[in-house]
């Protein structure tokens, strides 16, 4: 019986599997730019919020913006780490662990929205604790030719439409 063919497949199999492991794990991921509008009740205004998505390796940003009249007034940009990409389910795993809060405006004001997501963050984020907050990004649908992605926050459930960079 020959088993060299078998070996020689299997170690070509093993190859081809840890090469598209490196590539995808270390490649630029995914740029991706969402956008929604929102009402504020509070502020009785429409606001658009735009959410940068960017991984490159392990390192990620994601960076809220929020807009109101396409004028840039706070954002709040999470770094973290790719823990693992789930090809199978095209699940992005991530830990976001520092942050930083930005206001363009005088005095800072913030959308409630914001105000809640600095709040859900503030702990984890500050740099006194050893924890990250954990988010998956669920890719449920994309087009790469026409350059665009249906995605799925986890925890949140919000889904998006984005543009692929």
């Amino acid at each position: 019986m020959k088993v060299w063919p078998l070996i020689i497949t299997f170690l070509m199999i093993v190859g081809f599997c840890l090469g598209l492991n490196y590539y995808v794990m270390n490649g630029e991921n995914l740029t991706a730019s969402c956008k929604a509008n929102i009402y504020n009740a509070f502020e009785g205004r429409p606001t658009d919020v735009v959410i940068d998505i960017t991984t490159k390796g392990k390192l990620v940003e994601l960076q809220y913006r929020f807009l109101e009249e396409e004028i840039e007034q706070s954002s709040i940009i999470m770094r973290g780490t790719l823990l693992e990409l789930d090809l199978e389910t095209m699940t992005y795993r991530l830990a976001l662990d520092s942050g930083e809060l930005l206001s363009h405006i005088s005095p800072p004001r913030f959308p409630e929205r914001m105000s809640r997501l600095i709040e859900y963050s503030r702990n984890p984020l500050s740099g006194d604790t050893p924890h990250s907050i954990p988010l998956d990004i669920h890719v449920l649908d994309m087009n790469a030719v026409q350059g665009n992605a249906v995605i799925q926050f986890r925890p949140g459930n919000g889904i998006w439409a984005c543009d692929l960079n």
